[in-house]
Parts: C-alpha cells; sequence; structure tokens
C-alpha cells in the first residue's frame, strides 16, 4: 500500500497511464476515486494506516509519532491540531524523522472504515491510553519511548525542538531546524520562550497558566526589566499575576491583576484579570474591596455575580448578596453558569435560619450528635473529602482555627463525603483532625449533604452559640475574623 508521498512519487508515471486509458476508463476511476476514499490518509502529511506507516518507518529509517485524539469533542484535542499538529511548518520538518500517524476516536465516525475504527480501538488497548490528547513518539517496531499527555499551549517551534530534541536523544543525531521553516527568534522571542518553559506555563485556548513560584517571580520582573517594550509583556504581566495567585499570595495577587487591566484594558484576558483581582481580595479577606473594584469595573466586568454576593454575604448583607444572584440567574436562564449560580444560592439562603434538627453517630465511636451538642458553642460545619485537592489545601487553616479557638467556645463538625472507611481514617489521624466527623459513605447522598442540600465542596457555614446560620459558602481566608467576632459575641451575651 502507499503512503501520500509514495503517491507523489510515482505521479508522472500514474498520470502517463491514466491519460493512456480511453475516456469511459477514465471516468470510471475518478467516480471510483470519489466513492472510495484512501482509508490510509488523514490530512497532509499524515496517514491512519498504523501498519503501513511502520513499515515505511523502518524502510526509511523514520520513527513514529502516533496522535491520538478526539477530534470533535476533545477542546485541548482540537486546540493541538489547530497549533501545532496542522501547521505546514510542522509537518514539513516532522516528516523527516518521524512517520506522522492520526488515530482518531471522534463521536461522529461516520467518515472512518472499520477496519480504521478496529485498529484504533486496538491500539488504544495496546498502548494503553487513559486521556486525550496523547502523542507518542515510538521507535519503528511501536516501541514508546516517550508519551505527552493533554496540551499545555506551547509555541509550535518549541514543540517542534522538544520532540525532536527526544529522538536526537534516542538515536545520537544531532538534529536542527529547518531555518527556512522557523526562522531564527529575536532576542525577546528567545527569552520569553525560555520563561514560559521554565515556569511551566500553559495554554488553554487564550488563558494563561503556570504553577508559580518565588523563583518564577523574579524570573518575570527580570524578563519585565531587560525588554520593557516586549511583545510578550502582556503575556509576562498575566504570569506574574496569576503565579501570585497559584501561590495562595491573594494580597499580591490583587495589585498584580490590576496592573494588568490598567496595562492592557482590551485584552482577551482583561475580564479574567478583573474577576481574578475580585476573587483575590475576597480570599484575603477584604470584602469591602472587592465591593469597591466590582463597582468600579460597571460593564466592563461581566460574570460578576458570585463574586459581588459572597463579598455582600461577607459583609452581613445578605438579602442583597440573594437579589443579586437572582438577577444572574434570571438573566443567565438555562447556561450552566445559572446552574452554578443557583448553587450558591441554595447556600446562602440558610444564612439567618437556625439548624435544622438531625441526630447522627459521630465516626469511630457510638457517641450521637445533634445540634444540640453544640449548643453555646461557635460551630464550623464543614463539608469535605479527601479525594477534594482544594478541601485538603484548606485543611491547614481550618485545623489552626481548631487549636487557636477550641478553648474559647469554638467547635468543628466535619462532614465526610468519602466512599471509603479507610481513606478517611488514615487522613484524620495522619492530620490530626480531633475534632467530631461524620460519614456513612454515601458521597453527595450522604444523609447530612442532602439535608443541607450540598452539592460542591469544600463547602462550610459558620453558625452562632444559639445555633443560627450566620455565614455560608465559606472559604478558608475568611474564617479566622468571622470566627473572632462570633465568639465575642457569645461572650458579651452571656
Amino acid at each position: 500500500m502507499l503512503l501520500r508521498e509514495e503517491v507523489f512519487a510515482f505521479f508522472p508515471f500514474l498520470l502517463t497511464e491514466f491519460l493512456a486509458m480511453n475516456r469511459p476508463a477514465r471516468l470510471f476511476l475518478l467516480l471510483l476515486s470519489l466513492l472510495c476514499p484512501s482509508p490510509l490518509l488523514a490530512e497532509d502529511g499524515w496517514t491512519v494506516d498504523y501498519e503501513a506507516a511502520r513499515k515505511r518507518a523502518q524502510e526509511t529509517n523514520r520513527d513514529l509519532l502516533l496522535e491520538f485524539t478526539g477530534s470533535d469533542w476533545c477542546p485541548p484535542c482540537k486546540a493541538l491540531a489547530k497549533r501545532i499538529l496542522s501547521q505546514d511548518a510542522f509537518v514539513k520538518q516532522m516528516s523527516r524523522d518521524f512517520v506522522l500517524v492520526k488515530l482518531d476516536y471522534p463521536r461522529d465516525k461516520s467518515k472512518q472504515s472499520k477496519t480504521e475504527i478496529d485498529q484504533n480501538e486496538k491500539l488504544k488497548k495496546s498502548y494503553q491510553i487513559r486521556g486525550y490528547p496523547t502523542v507518542i513518539l515510538a521507535d519503528a517496531q511501536g516501541i514508546e519511548y516517550d508519551r505527552e499527555v493533554g496540551f499545555k499551549g506551547e509555541e509550535l517551534r518549541a514543540y517542534v525542538k522538544a520532540k525532536l530534541t527526544l529522538r536526537a536523544q534516542r538515536t545520537g543525531r544531532s538534529i536542527e531546524l529547518d531555518s527556512s521553516l522557523f526562522p531564527e527568534q529575536s532576542e525577546d522571542d528567545a527569552a520569553f520562550s525560555a520563561l514560559f518553559t521554565a515556569l511551566d506555563g500553559r495554554r488553554i485556548q487564550h488563558v494563561i497558566l503556570c504553577a508559580g513560584s518565588e523563583e518564577g517571580i523574579q524570573k518575570i520582573d527580570a524578563f519585565l526589566r531587560q525588554f520593557p517594550d516586549s511583545s510578550h509583556r502582556e503575556e509576562a504581566l498575566y504570569l506574574r499575576a496569576v503565579s501570585y495567585w497559584s501561590m495562595g499570595r491573594y494580597l499580591d495577587a490583587a495589585p498584580a491583576f490590576e496592573i494588568f487591566v490598567r496595562t492592557f484594558p482590551d485584552s482577551r484576558l482583561a475580564n479574567l484579570a478583573r474577576i481574578r483581582q475580585t476573587q483575590s481580595l475576597l480570599r484575603a479577606d477584604r470584602p469591602a474591596q472587592a465591593l469597591v473594584a466590582i463597582e468600579s469595573y460597571g460593564d466592563a466586568l461581566s460574570n460578576a455575580a458570585a463574586t459581588q454576593a459572597t463579598a455582600l454575604s461577607l459583609l452581613g448583607r445578605n438579602e442583597e448578596a440573594l437579589k443579586c444572584l437572582d438577577v444572574a440567574i434570571q438573566q443567565n436562564k438555562g447556561s450552566r453558569m445559572a446552574g452554578a449560580l443557583g448553587v450558591q444560592r441554595q447556600e446562602l439562603a440558610w444564612i439567618g435560619k437556625p439548624l435544622p434538627e438531625f441526630t447522627v453517630t459521630r465516626f469511630g465511636s457510638k457517641e450521637s450528635i445533634s445540634p444540640s451538642s453544640f449548643r453555646g458553642k461557635v460551630l464550623l460545619i464543614d463539608f469535605w473529602a479527601t479525594w477534594c485537592r482544594p478541601c485538603m489545601r484548606e485543611m491547614p487553616v481550618v485545623k489552626s482555627m481548631y487549636t487557636k479557638y477550641r478553648d474559647q467556645g469554638f467547635e468543628i463538625f466535619g462532614v465526610s463525603l468519602d466512599t471509603k472507611e479507610d481513606s478517611l481514617s488514615k487522613i484524620l489521624a495522619s492530620h490530626e483532625m480531633n475534632w467530631p466527623q461524620y460519614f456513612d459513605g454515601k458521597k453527595f447522598d450522604n444523609d447530612l449533604a442532602k439535608l443541607f442540600q450540598v452539592r460542591r465542596v469544600p463547602n462550610a457555614m459558620l453558625v452562632d452559640a444559639e445555633g443560627i446560620v450566620r455565614y455560608a459558602s465559606l472559604r478558608g481566608a475568611n474564617l479566622d475574623r468571622l470566627v473572632k467576632e462570633l465568639i465575642a459575641e457569645a461572650a458579651k451575651s452571656k
């Protein structure tokens, strides 16, 4: 069977033979080619036939680049294909050292032959594919030597260079980029590419993410000083802000996002930066400043209802918070956002109400727990799970609150949405979480989760000494101030 480049090599001969045929024969062949497209070819430079590709790789001393994708349903797959794999420079450069194989798992399989579908399912199992996109580099026998799952949003040049470097390491032969396909970068382009790699940066459509570290922030600041007029200044400023955000340094993140918005008010990232700025102020327990920022942005800030409602609630203005959410839910009726806002409204609707009656058994003992068990104490009801990463990130804050205020009339009641008792027991012991817990193994069908209509975690509500819910939908940063206020309030009423 012929691959595309082999067809092109034989083209002059084939054309001569075709023209020598009589007219009915030529028409028949043309019709046949339209009705029976080759199962071997995908886009330009790619094949979908694994065995033919393997044979071709052996004949031409090349490796295999296997793209496992969901072309019509997977957003990262689409982004990788658009920004990297379909680019002419990628295909021309990579085809010199790799046979490119597309292994697609679309929802609409009408354009695939049964042979291709069966082949792809077999390869999915043999290569143990767990996510899409997965790009595998393999030798000509199909033996894998590198795998990358997902797409971080790398630039084309960096992506190609990384793959070629891996082949060079395997073969011991250096590989250079074709300067006609990849012209030399300017100094600031090269510096930003190196910076983005050092930060472990990644792009999801137009959004930029990175892990964040003190060293990374120093490198960003150095880049901004060295290249004040760089075309990458927009991305660098955003990376600086999002680094602070990722590190949980919200008091630094808020002004960093504000600087980005002032510098690039029309950026595609500007609205997200405004939202992150206001959320940073909330997470730093600055709800009043968050409201000021939201109001100052006016129509320039969209999708801010959740943040605004949280700020109002933290300031004791819960009726305004509920009205804010009602308006936003109506405006976004039928959307996923309306659903998320509806969940938040359910949570905030508990504020001002007494705890409902319940009686459960404390995890690890036979002790009964009910609202009366906590009467006279300020109570944090914490819905959480060991499998919930945000829950576990905030657990040190919760634990420090328990240690700090437990002798001042403060208690925590944890409601675990775990399904495995052993996992819960290990975490409770290793983190020394000595406050009462309830567990029934039903996840979101947990009896208390259903009673309190909990649909997401982490989820915490703060109850005063009289058994009235005073705050809901809480995050760790706000706890210290609010607990201190309610303890002082309870002491005055005695």
